[in-house]
């Protein structure tokens, strides 16, 4: 596989930390998709490539103890709700 992808599932149930790749099946990883983080009560921080454009809605939802979350090192224009 080659050009864009999103990460659409993820099962970190003992992350603390997880860290977003840059590439993903040979494709770049510029996206994070609805739900994909859904209900990752573990999970404490995430790290992002640089090449993420978009969050989508429901992501990182019911992460309760998710405190570590920087952006400022990424391509985000979209945060869907």
């Amino acid at each position: 596989m080659n050009g864009e992808t999103t990460i659409n599932g993820v099962n970190c149930l003992f992350d603390n930390i997880v860290t977003i790749p840059d590439t993903l099946d040979g494709g770049t990883v510029v996206a994070i998709g609805n739900n994909a983080f859904k209900i990752q009560a573990n999970m404490t921080g995430v790290i992002f490539p640089n090449t993420i454009r978009s969050i989508g809605s429901n992501a990182f939802r019911l992460c309760t103890s998710l405190t570590n979350v920087n952006l400022s090192n990424t391509q985000v224009t979209v945060i869907k709700e």
